[in-house]
C-alpha cells in the first residue's frame, strides 16, 4: 500500500474514533469552560485574572470554532469583548458568563 492511502486510511480512522479536535469536545462545553475559566485560575487584579484565563483558555479548549472566536477577541475593546463572548455564550445555551463580566457590563 502507497504511502497515500496509508495516510487516507489514519485520517478515516481518527475521524471515525473521533479524534478531531472539533468533535472532542462540543461548542456549549468550550463556552462553558471559556466562561467559567475565571473562575479556573487565581490571580489578585482584574487584568491577571483576565490575563491568567486567556492562557488557561488557550491550553484547555479544544473546540476550534470556540478557539477561533476567542481568538478574534484579541482586537476588540473590552466592551466589545463582552458582548462577543456572551453573544457566543448564549448561541451555546448559557444564560451568565463570568468571563464576560471582567470585561464589562
Amino acid at each position: 500500500m502507497d504511502i497515500r492511502r496509508w495516510v487516507a486510511l489514519f485520517a478515516f480512522v481518527g475521524a471515525a474514533c473521533g479524534a478531531s479536535p472539533d468533535q472532542s469536545e462540543s461548542f456549549s462545553e468550550a463556552m462553558t469552560l471559556i466562561c467559567d475559566s475565571p473562575h479556573a485560575v487565581e490571580a489578585t487584579s482584574r487584568e491577571e485574572r483576565t490575563a491568567a484565563a486567556s492562557r488557561w483558555i488557550a491550553a484547555n479548549v479544544k473546540n476550534q470554532q470556540a478557539r477561533a472566536l476567542f481568538a478574534d477577541l484579541a482586537g476588540l475593546s473590552p466592551t466589545g469583548k463582552a458582548r462577543s463572548v456572551r453573544e457566543a455564550a448564549s448561541r451555546a445555551g448559557l444564560s451568565r458568563c463570568p468571563l464576560a463580566d471582567l470585561w464589562g457590563p
